[in-house]
């Protein structure tokens, strides 16, 4: 998914007649690219000790992933209309 940068929003925001109250942003620090590898993939690492690390680090993006935390940095808005 594709998401308008944080300003952009606040301006449709306002152009509709709604008033910010309280924006900003959340760093996540979502390593979203390894939920995008294979987990099979990972599985496969020769090197155990790195494949018990990148599989933990694997499972916990998936995870992020999984609730929409995929693009870090995440604006977010509160708003009244």
């Amino acid at each position: 998914l594709h998401y308008l940068p944080l300003e952009r929003l606040k301006g449709l925001l306002e152009e509709a007649g709604g008033r910010i109250i309280e924006s900003g942003v959340f760093e996540p620090n979502l390593p979203h690219y390894l939920a995008y590898i294979p987990r099979e993939y990972v599985a496969q690492i020769k090197d155990g000790k790195k494949r018990v690390e990148l599989l933990e680090r694997w499972d916990r993006a998936y995870e992020k992933w999984k609730r929409g935390a995929e693009h870090p940095p995440v604006g977010w808005l509160l708003a009244k209309p």
